[in-house]
């Protein structure tokens, strides 16, 4: 059960975490409305994610992933907030590489430790750290 629940917790903070970081790379603040506009996002994405998971299973949710996540994303930027579709691409693809030392680290974990649940824990960790640095310490650089 706690596998469980660590599971779909580090899938949701790595969906939140590529979009934040997507629009941030973007340029784009988070005010009030555009808040509201990105967890909208962030939740259209999870329940496509979750009807899939639960409909095709957790391998089609791997390979429908850059249609159920990324296109709506681009979507989003190219149309509401007007970007241009060559920063959002970039955008998008650095915050996917950004999300690879997380799945570095988590899977050299899994060959050293045996408890998923730990392993579990420091991945969600890991995302949350790569999410400060990345839009604490790159993202202004990277939207100039």
């Amino acid at each position: 059960m706690t596998d469980t629940i660590l599971f779909f917790a580090h899938h949701s903070l790595t969906l939140l975490f590529g979009i934040a970081l997507s629009v941030t790379f973007c340029g784009l603040r988070f005010t009030k409305k555009n808040t509201c506009i990105f967890l909208s996002l962030f939740a259209l994405c999870g329940v496509l994610q979750l009807i899939i998971f639960n409909t095709l299973g957790e391998q089609a949710v791997w390979e429908l992933y850059p249609l159920i996540t990324h296109l709506p994303l681009l979507l989003l930027l190219c149309f509401a907030f007007r970007k241009r579709a060559a920063t959002v691409m970039a955008s998008i693809s650095l915050a996917y590489l950004c999300c690879q030392p997380c799945k570095w680290i988590g899977l050299l974990l899994e060959e050293f430790i045996q408890s998923n649940t730990v392993v579990g824990i420091i991945r969600i960790l890991v995302v949350l750290l790569v999410a400060f640095i990345a839009i604490r310490f790159l993202a202004t650089y990277i939207s100039e």
